[in-house]
């Protein structure tokens, strides 16, 4: 048969078999995080049935971790695979897709699972990459030592130098069979599929687990060369120590393999404008800006001409970033900042209220409020101001600091020292 084998709000699960097939084996797979798609082949599909091995595709939607996944489907899936007579169940997925492709192999009784950086856990805090979403999930299923099937061969392909490790080694300390393989790719990123896929071997390498062959004939980092992932991720890691010109050097290998990618310019300028290459920092950070309009890259560039006093270029630039995204309240604070530079402190005091109509409850906007009006001698105003931050955000001190100094420059000492011994401030100091 081929169909749907159960289907859901967030969960589809289809069957595809095609005769010619190689006999004996079925792939159960996995979608990675950020799917939205509930029809068609799902992760691997079309590569797996083009080499002939049979296909249950398991979809989600939701990035719910496959939490809700009908519990009838795994009596329903043994039931396809018991009648067609497998012999042998592998279980695949990447990330999120990973993390599933471990948690159901022993209710599918896999005898292989290729899982690709698999996300062990997103609820613990060695790792808080998935923390706000994780928040968001009704977590009904998690791997725990019983999960495991003894009589399955796991493989766990992932970068050392990732956070993926400590998945990954977690993974492997629950084995109590040694049935876990650690498959460690430095520099190959997340997830450790990219780095495969650019590299040639992902068929290989699936293809060579399914079968139940040796990994060892199976050159994983001959063309790391060819792999934007691994140039990219190298280039990180030269730059955290402090190898900035080599650093800059394979960023740029990454760029001639993916000029289209914002992120690779964003690294690049942040390297030059750590090497003190103002000029070339922007230009990078302007191609950036080109290739994803994300107005935070007009503040970067910003913030780098105003520490250089190029205040007019700098206010193009802001303007450029409000006129993208005008709700943003970071971007009139930073407007606020280059007009201070240019002198002009009525239009940023106009910028700094721009800014506090988008964040009304941010203190250190009042704080900057207050401060303008200070240096106008408008010291009432400034008062306004930081009651204002006050009545919102009562526990940082800075503002209290600034209203004492106000009160002092308006003549009320006593007014100051009251304020200076409010229990508020006193506990902060």
């Amino acid at each position: 048969m081929n169909g749907t084998i159960t289907k859901s709000q967030n969960v589809v699960i289809d069957y595809f078999h095609k005769p010619l097939n190689l006999p004996g084996i079925v792939a159960i797979t996995f979608t990675p995080s950020g799917n939205r798609v509930l029809d068609g082949l799902g992760f691997g599909g079309k590569f797996l049935l083009d080499n002939k091995v049979d296909l249950i595709s398991i979809k989600c939607n939701n990035d719910s971790w496959f939490q809700t996944i009908p519990e009838e489907s795994f009596e329903l899936i043994n039931k396809i695979i018991e009648n067609k007579g497998y012999s042998t169940v592998v279980a695949y997925g990447s990330s999120m897709g990973g993390y599933a492709a471990v948690q159901f192999s022993k209710k599918f009784k896999c005898n292989i699972v290729l899982a690709l950086s698999p996300q062990f856990s997103i609820t613990e805090s060695f790792d808080k990459r998935w923390e706000n979403h994780a928040k968001k999930v009704d977590w009904k299923y998690s791997i725990g030592s019983d999960d495991l099937n003894p009589s399955c061969k796991y493989f766990v392909f992932y970068d050392p130098h990732d956070l993926d490790k400590e998945h990954a080694d977690r993974v492997l300390a629950l084995s109590k069979t040694g049935n876990v393989t650690n498959v460690a790719i430095p520099f190959s990123g997340h997830p450790v599929s990219h780095y495969l896929q650019e590299t040639g071997v992902l068929k290989e390498v699936a293809l060579t687990v399914f079968r139940g062959d040796t990994l060892e004939k199976i050159n994983l980092r001959k063309n790391k060369a060819r792999s934007k992932s691994y140039l990219k991720n190298l280039s990180i890691y030269l730059h955290k120590k402090n190898k900035l010109s080599l650093s800059l050097a394979v960023i740029n290998k990454a760029i001639e393999l993916d000029s289209e990618s914002s992120t690779y310019f964003m690294h690049k300028g942040t390297l030059l404008e750590s090497m003190g290459r103002v000029d070339e920092a922007i230009e990078a950070f302007e191609r950036c800006f080109e290739l994803d309009q994300n107005p935070l890259v007009k503040l970067r560039i910003s913030k780098i001409l105003v520490g250089e006093k190029r205040f007019s270029e700098a206010l193009e630039h802001i303007d450029a970033g409000i006129q993208q995204t005008s709700g943003m309240a970071v971007l009139h604070r930073q407007r606020s900042e280059i007009l201070v530079g240019l002198g002009d402190m009525e239009s940023a005091i106009d910028s700094v209220v721009a800014a506090l109509t988008h964040d009304p409850k941010n203190p250190f906007y009042r704080i900057h409020l207050s401060n303008l009006y200070s240096k106008q001698g408008r010291f009432a105003d400034a008062l306004i101001a930081v009651d204002d931050g006050i009545s919102h955000s009562p526990n940082v001190s800075a503002l209290y600091r600034n209203k004492i100094e106000i009160l002092k420059k308006l003549g009320d000492f006593e007014g100051a020292k009251a304020v200076s011994q409010m229990p508020e401030y006193a506990t902060q100091q």
